[in-house]
């Protein structure tokens, strides 16, 4: 896998990252409708907020090209002279790759950087030595009395 499978877009907040990655996440999905690229794509962001903010856009931007709404004319228009097709071409490809979503919605990845992560570690749990039924603990207060508890011991 080279590196022009990965697009990292990394930016202030207010600057359009959000409109980027789902510009760049449909550009994928909409290259070949038929691959189910989403199933084989990851986007990662840092907040659950964010994660389903890009759901949302995905799905509503997928929508919208479905039925050739002017609300997402720059979609629209970067698309089809991208792929060099129609509006009507745009439309049938985003209603198909729409239905696959809907249809396979656990296979949709945009996920958080801890979600990820969490995935990795569960998937090498014998590799990192961990047992098979470790949990991840957040609560701070617990953590702290577990480690006293353990110095002392």
């Amino acid at each position: 896998m080279g590196k022009k499978n990965f697009k990292i877009i990394n930016a202030s907040a207010g600057s359009g990252k959000t409109y980027n990655l789902v510009h760049e996440y449909l550009k994928i999905l909409l290259e070949n409708p038929s691959n189910n690229a989403f199933r084989h794509s990851l986007a990662l962001t840092f907040t659950n907020k964010s994660v389903n903010s890009m759901k949302s856009r995905i799905l509503e931007t997928l929508f919208l090209l479905s039925i050739e709404s002017n609300d997402v004319k720059s979609y629209s228009e970067d698309f089809c002279n991208f792929f060099n097709i129609s509006k009507k071409e745009l439309a049938s490809r985003s209603m198909f790759i729409l239905k696959k979503i809907f249809l396979e919605y656990g296979a949709f990845s945009v996920i958080t950087l801890d979600k990820f992560s969490h995935r990795l570690v569960r998937t090498f749990y014998r590799e990192f030595n961990l047992p098979f039924g470790f949990e991840v603990s957040l609560d701070l207060e617990s953590l702290i009395e577990e480690t006293i508890d353990s110095i002392l011991d």
